[in-house]
């Protein structure tokens, strides 16, 4: 773990926290991949579903203007949530 830091108040501080000299940091290479790999699996099978419970409440109507909104909302949220999360 990183050591504390005074002027930035970041790092683990040992003298607060016992933990801090026997715990060690995620990778961020393993975090991000993680991540990016259950997100991707999710998100999609979130969406499978939607669209399944939607079309069958919805019954044989027209749901193109339907399934544009959900398009439109899953790229913005697609966007925005990368830069608000961070």
């Amino acid at each position: 773990m990183e050591p504390y830091n005074e002027t930035l108040r970041t790092g683990c501080d040992t003298q607060q926290y016992t933990w801090c000299d026997t715990s060690y940091g995620t990778s961020p290479i393993i975090l991000l991949a993680t991540i990016t790999t259950l997100l991707g699996v999710v998100v999609t099978l979130a969406e499978i579903s939607l669209d399944t419970i939607y079309s069958k409440v919805l019954g044989q109507i027209d749901q193109s203007i339907m399934q544009g909104a959900m398009v439109v909302v899953d790229d913005i949220s697609r966007i925005c949530t990368p830069t608000y999360s961070t």
